[in-house]
């Protein structure tokens, strides 16, 4: 833990906005009380990588204290300069990230990067992840949606949906809103994990913090074919602008359990619409594929509130 470092950090920036960037902490205290604190937030002329215009410093050539570290980096995401390729990486070699932080930045209003990838060291479990809650339910509603919504999780697909993903962790309840509660508790088992030699002997902790507006259409693409969830009307529209195919769309919760399989045949220019009023609230993960030629195979998660 860089104390120094932390000092420093709260000396420079405060919780609220000054300027035009936002920026807010959150806290971390193991089980044998060593403590650690991380700043995250916005700002205009952000992006996901490292802004050194921001105060952002890299600590990637700083020894990482072995017992309990948290901070920010590009290990996982490293490379991937289009956020719909978020989810395409593989955790079963070795990540080498360009930087760690322990304070980042994101531009959220121009929407080019709406997550923060964090990495923690940890012997001594579980681990309290807290913050301010007040502040977290100002920030949302600073943010121009209400429907915003800010929280925090690991990565925990469905191994058979993704293939050569392995130790992927089940974070408690699948993901916790910041600005509904003020702490949560973990431990090991919540998190992905990855070994990164350059940032320490010791296999990495993976988890995110993620911005989503629950309540508006939540899109995603894969060539020519938009799936959108439309969460007020509870339904799944699927638009193929290729070719006719025969198209198989699948729903699974967390734990990998089906609960929707769906065989259609949507023509060139035409949607295919599922209604999933049946399924209770809580993530999921849809899956849409196609056989032949060019197949077309594409995952996402969405919340049913």
């Amino acid at each position: 833990m860089r104390k120094l470092f932390a000092f420093c950090t709260l000396f420079l920036l405060s919780y609220t906005m000054f300027g035009q960037e936002n920026c807010y902490p959150l806290y971390f205290e193991d089980a044998a009380g060593n403590r650690d604190t991380v700043w995250f937030g916005d700002a205009p002329s952000a992006t996901f990588w490292l802004d050194e215009h921001l105060g952002e410093v890299n600590l990637i050539n700083e020894p990482v204290d072995s017992v309990f570290e948290v901070f920010f980096t590009d290990a996982v995401t490293g490379g991937m300069y289009n956020p719909d390729d978020f989810f395409d990486c593989y955790l079963d070699f070795d990540q080498t990230p360009s930087f760690i932080t322990k304070t980042q930045f994101v531009n959220y209003y121009e929407g080019l990067f709406n997550w923060f990838e964090l990495g923690m060291i940890a012997k001594n479990w579980p681990v309290t992840i807290s913050w301010d809650q007040d502040e977290m339910v100002q920030y949302v509603s600073e943010l121009g949606n209400p429907a915003c919504n800010l929280y925090l999780y690991s990565w925990s697909p469905p191994v058979s949906l993704i293939g050569d993903v392995h130790c992927v962790g089940n974070w408690p309840n699948d993901y916790t809103l910041l600005n509904e509660t003020s702490q949560v508790v973990v431990d090991s088992s919540n998190f992905g994990h990855y070994s990164a030699p350059t940032i320490s002997s010791d296999s990495v902790n993976l988890f995110f913090i993620y911005y989503s507006r629950f309540s508006n259409t939540q899109i995603f693409k894969t060539g020519k074919i938009t799936c959108r969830y439309f969460s007020d009307k509870k339904i799944l529209k699927i638009f193929n602008l290729s070719t006719s195919k025969l198209f198989t769309i699948n729903l699974f919760d967390g734990f990998g359990k089906i609960h929707l399989s769906y065989d259609t045949k949507i023509k060139q220019g035409q949607n295919a619409i599922i209604d999933i009023h049946h399924l209770e609230k809580g993530f999921y993960i849809v899956s849409v594929s196609s056989l032949g030629k060019s197949p077309i195979h594409k995952t996402q998660k969405i919340l049913i509130k």
